[in-house]
């Protein structure tokens, strides 16, 4: 199967946006910082650069580095005002560039994107669709320029020795780490388009020595895996799953979550009649519906579409979900790979008992 272009997994992004503000009745926007001050004031700024002055270094162009603060907060602003150009135009991006250039951080790629990252997931999302719809957007094409420098650059020769390229990693890793599902996926379409957009010209350039698919393919696994969460999260919204939010790194851990035991609270949440759950889950297996949002066959649109009707509505439990072509599927349906009736069965016991064990009147 082709890897769907730019524009469909945009599309995708922009349909999980709207799932998600139906599912949890508020907006993506609800917990955004305030948005930037009219002017940056001098104290702002030497507030968010302060750093202690014997950690100064220069860089390979011999001039001074001044990085900002460990403050998040504190560099907020700054990061809004040095980034503000790129939702303008491309001209006045140049400077983006130029403000970075001043502070000797051009070069530094992981300093550059661990801020482009902070910056991204606190535009309102009104500003991400607009400029993100389309490779030329200044949005996308910082990152493109930033991976051809870093393509032309020491760094990615080592990188590339050692046989470990993951191009924008830095973001890459933020995306996985991140708990604003909605907003890293948009970030991660971005990525994908600029690394898209550069690799193909390199491609030609190289001869097919460096190719364009190998260089997105992890940027496509991590946006399938993008999915699985928001429908994990969408699908189970308002139920306690655990301590920690659903992410990408969280269930990649392995010992933070159990795919079973989200299963598990899916099919309660249907009914606690063990026979119907047998029934359900027979039902499930045998289904010709299902799909693997993990998989390249879960990039079509019509599968994606599927995913989000089954975190938006919500089917009778009377039917015990035994018609799946009449309603939204269950979550079992989209992740039969973890089809186990045994352990299905013993996660449903222990979340019962836990239930249970918090409201005696419930036993």
């Amino acid at each position: 199967m082709d890897s769907p272009s730019v524009s469909s997994w945009m599309e995708e992004a922009m349909a999980w946006r709207q799932t998600f503000e139906k599912v949890t009745g508020r907006s993506i926007d609800a917990d955004l910082p305030s948005q930037v001050e009219p002017k940056l004031t001098f104290a702002t700024f030497a507030k968010g650069c302060l750093q202690d002055g014997s950690s100064f270094k220069r860089n390979e162009a011999g001039n001074l580095r001044i990085p900002l603060c460990d403050s998040t907060r504190d560099r907020k602003q700054i990061l809004l005002h040095m980034f503000g150009p790129l939702t303008k135009d491309t001209f006045s991006a140049k400077s983006t560039h130029q403000a970075f250039e001043n502070l000797g951080l051009i070069g530094d790629f992981d300093t550059l994107l661990q801020y482009y990252g902070e910056w991204f997931m606190s535009l309102p999302r009104r500003k991400i669709e607009k400029q993100c719809d389309g490779i030329l957007c200044p949005i996308v094409r910082w990152l493109h320029d930033m991976v051809l420098e870093y393509m032309e650059s020491n760094d990615y020769s080592k990188a590339k020795n050692a046989g470990n390229v993951l191009l924008l990693q830095v973001l890459h890793k933020y995306c996985s780490d991140s708990t604003d599902l909605p907003r890293a996926f948009l970030l991660a379409v971005a990525c994908h388009g600029a690394i898209s957009t550069a690799t193909k010209n390199i491609e030609d350039k190289t001869y097919g020595l460096i190719t364009c698919e190998d260089c997105v393919k992890p940027w496509e696994e991590l946006l399938r895996n993008l999915r699985v969460c928001l429908l994990i999260s969408l699908r189970l919204h308002g139920i306690q799953t655990g301590a920690l939010p659903v992410t990408v790194s969280h269930i990649d851990a392995g010992d933070i979550f159990s795919i079973h035991q989200f299963i598990a609270h899916d099919e309660l949440a249907i009914t606690n009649d063990s026979d119907k759950l047998i029934a359900l889950e027979l039902a499930c297996f045998e289904s010709p519906v299902a799909c693997i949002p993990s998989l390249a066959d879960g990039d079509d649109a019509t599968s994606w579409k599927i995913l989000q009707a089954a975190c938006r509505e919500r089917n009778n439990p009377d039917d015990s979900r035994l018609h799946l072509e009449a309603g939204p599927a269950p979550l079992l349906i989209f992740l039969l790979h973890f089809f186990d009736p045994v352990k299905l069965a013993s996660h449903r016991a222990l979340i019962l008992a836990q239930k249970w064990g918090r409201d005696v009147s419930q036993s």
